[in-house]
């Protein structure tokens, strides 16, 4: 995943989320960022599988940001903003 907005940081996603919450962060305290890892994880499992073509960004300018901006070519495809509310 990379990041095309205008500072150069980058999200990491992990396949494995007791990993996530083992090294990470307690589930339980987090979920959102859990749902957003398991987005993230659907995504590229259909970017292998059906859409090679597609790059899967994450956008932030000023204080602005997307999770998922997904990219055909030069053509804006979906952006994807994961939320999660009790």
């Amino acid at each position: 995943m990379l990041n095309i907005g205008s500072t150069c940081t980058v999200k990491v996603y992990c396949i494995d989320t007791e990993i996530i919450n083992t090294i990470g962060f307690k589930i339980s305290e987090n979920i959102g960022r859990l749902i957003e890892n398991l987005v993230a994880i659907e995504l590229l499992r259909r970017k292998s599988y059906w859409f090679k073509s597609w790059k899967i960004y994450y956008f932030k300018t000023n204080n602005k940001e997307v999770d998922f901006l997904i990219r055909d070519g030069q053509e804006t495809k979906q952006l994807i903003q994961v939320t999660y509310a009790s």
